[in-house]
């Protein structure tokens, strides 16, 4: 028989959580048990007890919760556990019992992540010769602030897990760290000396993924343009590859040189991509931990190759092949969700902020265009957003204007308003969606406009906006969504272009001319 459901209509009042008395019970040494009975009698009140029943149980639940606090309020020393019987666990059974006794008892009941485990193994083995008398912990916080420094904001745990998908991807085949290495101490112990060894060429590689992220003006987060640390993480082990085989495998001053700028060029060439776009291509997903996987797999499969190379030109084209095939990898399942993203709804056009901080890239004269601070009035204060160039009220009473022969169609009209091609990523200090008003009485109050300083037609021509969505009134309605859906069209081609790699950014190629 199953066991007896507490919520079933039969059971009501019958049943109380352990847990819940438990939470309920102050750790205070000053409490009575006529105290601990005034704090149960509401909780068994929630519980639909009855009131009889309640009247009864009072005295005792009042000493059990005394208890309940004594035992929170005691300190345990030590636990001594049955020897291991394999008739009763198998050996994976009796260490992760032990892992979880010895967590909850180093952290007052709450679990140690993985993360935590293994950074108490990374202490225990940390070999600080090799780090300049720095310690684990020491180690650790420094690349944690050099993270911080640089616009990563991530937490410690994150830190060692990507530090140990290095350490496997170089050391153990890819095979990632389960829960039950953990107690396996021939297994995790290694990491330590491996990590320590290595750990110059850890935070050299972090150092320069991140500089090369930053000078792309690459963000992390979910306002930012890559939301996934995984992504990082993949990318940060191919360089640190390179490093460490430069290290074991010291060349003359040209040859150094070479490799090092070799490698850079690399990453200025790949990276937008492989940030951007593996989150377009939906690596980073529900089944992100089986990509992780496979990834360490291959990965481990270039530490292999550099190990049996010798060879300089050998080394970075095996890099060179590892970083190239990541975007490569990616191209097709990016581009079909820059072909089919759209939204329905005016507030859901956020969702094309990526999309349009890669596009208002892609043409040097876009470019400078879409860095004028659209400010009208006296107002200073701009904020980066997206926005519609038709805006959403207009458009709605252009609709109503002329009856649609259905509701369905009415509604994929007023849809279409909220397409890719009615969309900008603009600095400005007004929001056209939300008025009634052209666009053209906007930046009719611009600065720039204004003082002739920026011809309004070349503003437009830069963006894509033709007439129809500068000045919409008077047009009609399916002139202008004709105009729409053909921005729409050249907005995803060339987007499309920058996922397949044939069409760079121009802010980057800008600034690289400027030096």
């Amino acid at each position: 028989e199953p066991l007896s459901k507490s919520f079933a209509p039969e059971n009501k009042g019958r049943f109380l959580r352990l847990g819940r008395l438990w939470a309920s019970v102050m750790a205070d040494p000053n409490l009575r048990e006529r105290q601990f009975k005034e704090a149960i009698k509401p909780i068994l009140e929630e519980h639909n007890v009855d009131v009889q029943i309640i009247d009864k149980v009072l005295a005792p639940m009042g000493e059990l919760m005394s208890v309940l606090r004594d035992v929170k309020l005691s300190k345990i020393t030590y636990l001594e556990l049955r020897p291991f019987n394999e008739a009763l666990w198998s050996q994976d059974e009796y260490n992760e019992a032990i892992v979880n006794i010895f967590t909850r008892l180093n952290t007052a009941g709450r679990t140690l992540t993985r993360e935590e485990i293994t950074f108490a193994w990374l202490k225990v083995g940390w070999n600080s010769q090799t780090t300049d008398g720095k310690t684990a912990g020491a180690c650790f916080e420094a690349l944690l602030a050099l993270a911080l420094e640089n616009d990563l904001p991530i937490g410690m745990d994150d830190l060692v897990r990507a530090v140990s998908f290095i350490w496997a991807a170089a050391h153990r085949n890819g095979n990632l760290l389960s829960d039950r290495d953990l107690l396996k101490g021939d297994t995790v112990r290694p990491m330590a000396g491996d990590l320590s060894t290595e750990w110059l060429d850890i935070v050299r590689s972090l150092e320069t993924v991140l500089k090369t992220a930053k000078d792309h003006d690459l963000r992390y987060g979910q306002n930012g343009q890559y939301n996934s640390f995984n992504a990082l993480i993949v990318i940060w082990c191919s360089v640190f590859s390179a490093y460490r085989w430069l290290r074991t495998h010291p060349q003359n001053e040209v040859n150094r040189d070479s490799f090092n700028k070799t490698l850079e060029e690399l990453l200025d060439q790949h990276i937008d991509r492989w940030m951007i776009c593996s989150h377009w291509a939906g690596l980073w997903a529900s089944s992100s931990g089986k990509v992780l996987v496979n990834y360490a797999k291959e990965l481990a499969k270039d530490h292999a190759s550099l190990t049996a190379a010798a060879d300089s030109a050998v080394a970075i084209q095996t890099v060179s092949a590892r970083i190239k095939s990541l975007t490569d990898g990616i191209t097709v399942e990016a581009a079909a969700y820059v072909q089919s993203l759209s939204v329905d709804k005016r507030e859901q056009v956020s969702r094309y902020n990526t999309l349009l901080w890669v596009w208002h890239r892609l043409d040097r004269n876009r470019w400078t265009m879409s860095r004028i601070p659209l400010r009208s009035g006296k107002q200073k204060v701009c904020d980066l957003e997206v926005d519609h160039t038709v805006a959403f009220k207009l458009w709605t009473r252009m609709v109503e204007q002329i009856p649609p022969a259905d509701d369905e169609q009415r509604q994929e009209l007023l849809a279409a308003i909220n397409q890719l091609g009615n969309c900008a990523l603009l600095e400005k200090s007004f929001n056209i969606s939300k008025s009634d008003k052209p666009l053209k009485n906007f930046l009719d109050d611009v600065h720039e406009f204004k003082k002739g300083k920026v011809q309004l037609n070349e503003w437009c021509d830069a963006l894509g906006i033709v007439n129809c969505q500068l000045e919409p009134e008077g047009k009609t309605v399916d002139a202008i969504r004709a105009a729409i859906t053909t921005r729409d069209s050249n907005m995803r081609k060339e987007i499309i272009e920058f996922v397949q790699g044939t069409r760079v950014r121009q802010d980057i190629v800008e600034e690289a001319d400027n030096d």
